[in-house]
């Protein structure tokens, strides 16, 4: 072909990579030439309506496709689905909200998410992000409406599609249920999440921020829809943070954010009526009442150490039924063991699966003859020893650690290198708290 040769020919078009070919001949009909070029066109919202579907609404007058990369800038009219729709990306790059409406939205990804430009899932449809990864959390930036901004980041262990939506709820039967509602509206915040994985995700961490009214919860719990004839929502562990809960599952349905009790009636597994104590010759007589019992394995009873230590005395096995129990402590066994005024106890209640409930602390004054005292108590600097006993004294910490020792016949100790705590002075088989000021 020469240089003054005209190509001539009808183009093809490429529509899926805007792909043009023009394949003619030169002037002189002595060669056939191909000539290929791409031509980009900017998928970039204008917004002249809200309609998604309409052309002029477009910089390139050209509705998107699957492969078109989108941007979403500011603009009056905010872009509204009409029909589900798939793209490469979406890009926001200003104060905007793409409205889904009933339709969803699929896409390989989203940046430029914010509290003033996301997806609006105002309806039955959801926003899906394809192929998530593993090592790092993918935020979903959506919102219940135009004014209320709830975001969800996902991290899976396994790449999978998710598509997700959330909804805004005001009483206790607006949260996804075909047998009644949540347990308690007020222990929750008013947004439901629906996430739903394709394929399996395995263990993934999961956050979810109210974009509602500011709740703050006691004790922060996830609730999960299981979709269960009865009692269909379970609480998840979960940690809060600036109005932000965390929580890990496998599993995926709906989910809402609040505290224990909000989702599922907290059921204890033991009820206990009553604990109490006396001193009496045989030892410390502890009686304990309970009202129900469910799942329960039974019940360690626990004396305080004059080191700060909770001491195992022994284990009384539940009944699984409305009971009364006891339990003697004949002051022999422990540490400390025997010349304690004051003994503290308390009760660990254990389940089957080993969760541990503990219950109040009772106090028992024993009728002790000990014969060894101190004073003053407290004291600053010097300790004074009554005693019958001969040989060595020993001072200890709490811990149980030996501070000082020396001979009985000293009667007066230099306690003024202690730090301010209590000690235990112990001689023979004899022993008394004293305070260091």
């Amino acid at each position: 072909m020469n240089a003054s040769g005209v190509i001539s020919g009808t183009p093809t078009v490429a529509a899926a990579s805007n792909t043009y070919t023009i394949t003619g001949t030169n002037a002189g009909g002595s060669s056939t030439t191909t000539l290929t070029f791409s031509v980009f066109i900017s998928y970039k919202w204008t917004g002249t309506t809200t309609a998604w579907s309409t052309a002029s609404n477009w910089e390139s007058n050209t509705v998107p496709t699957t492969t078109s990369d989108i941007t979403i800038p500011n603009t009056t009219n905010k872009p509204t689905l009409s029909a589900n729709t798939t793209v490469a990306s979406v890009a926001f790059s200003g104060n905007n909200q793409l409205i889904l409406g009933s339709f969803n939205l699929t896409t390989n990804s989203l940046t430029g998410g914010s509290s003033t430009a996301y997806v609006v899932t105002d309806g039955t449809g959801s926003l899906t992000i394809k192929a998530l990864p593993t090592a790092t959390a993918t935020t979903f930036p959506i919102g219940s409406s135009t004014t209320s901004y709830d975001p969800l980041s996902i991290q899976p262990t396994s790449s999978v599609d998710v598509s997700a939506r959330v909804k805004t709820t005001t009483i206790a039967s607006d949260f996804t249920s075909t047998t009644g509602g949540i347990t308690d509206i007020n222990k929750v915040a008013k947004r439901e999440w629906n996430i739903t994985p394709t394929g399996t995700p395995g263990s993934t961490v999961v956050t979810f921020t109210n974009g509602g009214t500011v709740y703050t919860p006691t004790t922060a719990k996830v609730g999960h829809y299981t979709f269960a004839a009865t009692n269909p929502w379970e609480e998840l562990a979960a940690t809060y943070a600036a109005n932000v809960w965390t929580t890990t599952t496998s599993s995926f349905s709906p989910f809402g954010i609040g505290s224990s009790g909000g989702f599922a009636a907290v059921v204890l597994p033991v009820e206990l009526l009553s604990f109490k104590g006396k001193n009496t010759e045989g030892g410390n007589f502890l009686t304990w009442t309970t009202a129900n019992e469910v799942n329960n394995k039974g019940f360690d009873v626990e004396r305080l150490m004059a080191n700060g230590d909770w001491e195992t005395l022994g284990f009384v096995k539940g009944n699984d039924k409305a009971s009364t129990y006891q339990y003697i402590d004949d002051l022999t066994f422990g540490k400390f063991p025997t010349f304690q005024k004051l003994n503290y106890y308390r009760l660990s209640q254990i389940d089957n699966d080993g969760k541990e409930t503990l219950s109040k602390v009772i106090t028992i004054e024993s009728k002790v003859n000990s014969k060894l005292k101190v004073y003053p108590n407290p004291v600053y600097t010097q300790l004074t020893i009554e005693t019958e006993a001969t040989g060595d004294y020993q001072i200890l910490n709490i811990l149980g650690q030996i501070i000082l020792r020396g001979p009985v016949s000293a009667q007066r100790i230099d306690v003024s290198a202690l730090t301010q705590d209590n000690y235990v002075l112990k001689v023979g088989g004899e022993q008394v708290k004293f305070s260091k000021q």
